[in-house]
């Protein structure tokens, strides 16, 4: 019940209740230490006005590290050689920031996935899109 939870102070967090009690206290958050610079774009953009900037070189250029990729991702089902060719734009170290529509995964009860891995059913079911479609390749 939305009326509960406003009275009774579930609805707010305590770091807000902190920083409405305590407003000089509060600082914005300009540099941060985790995320590469794509990413940092994002959650910039998205969240804190494009103020957002990454602390240090280091952090900045940082990527997912894949030994041998592509050549690491497992094989199509059923084929010696090729990739699954969502999967390895997904994993891509170049491509930090990527968004995957998967509102067209479903579960799978074909014979196929009593074969032991769901996805590789999907992916033959599929012809290569059981991942979902990537909404932003470039």
């Amino acid at each position: 019940d939305p009326y509960i939870l406003a009275y009774s102070g579930y609805g707010e967090s305590l770091l807000m209740r902190l920083a409405e009690k305590h407003q000089s206290s509060v600082a914005a958050l300009t540099y941060q230490y985790r995320m590469n610079e794509e990413i940092c774009k994002l959650s910039s953009y998205l969240i804190y006005g494009g103020l957002l900037k990454c602390g240090s070189e280091d952090v900045r250029r940082r990527k997912l590290e894949l030994r041998n990729f592509p050549a690491s991702l497992p094989p199509v089902l059923g084929q010696k050689k090729g990739l699954w060719p969502w999967l390895k734009m997904v994993v891509n170290p170049d491509k930090p920031v990527l968004f995957v529509d998967t509102d067209n995964i479903r579960g799978n009860s074909s014979p196929e996935s009593d074969k032991g891995n769901e996805m590789e059913a999907l992916e033959v079911k599929k012809r290569g899109r059981a991942g979902g479609k990537v909404t932003n390749p470039t």
